[in-house]
């Protein structure tokens, strides 16, 4: 892949971060499920169990990495990591 070709997929997948993350701070926690691939399943470290396509729950103070797949001409997340920050001890 050229740098020209990067530099296109490296702004797609931005755009969609910013707009699932967009949806996000307005409540609307589906945006990142509808980027997501079909058998994503997501674990909440605040529930009992995962959920299957369903509502996350929404909590601050973490770092997110995601993996994205394209699946014939569309990207999807296909792994969500979320780690909780912590604060530097004084």
């Amino acid at each position: 892949m050229n740098a020209t070709a990067n530099q296109r997929l490296d702004a797609t997948l931005i755009a969609m971060e910013r707009a699932a993350l967009d949806r996000w701070s307005k409540g609307d926690t589906f945006g990142f499920l509808e980027i997501s691939a079909p058998d994503v399943l997501y674990f909440d470290p605040y529930l009992d169990r995962r959920i299957d396509r369903g509502k996350p729950n929404c909590h601050t103070g973490m770092n997110v990495t995601e993996v994205f797949r394209k699946d014939d001409d569309r990207w999807q997340i296909i792994h969500t990591h979320l780690a909780f920050t912590k604060t530097a001890k004084s």
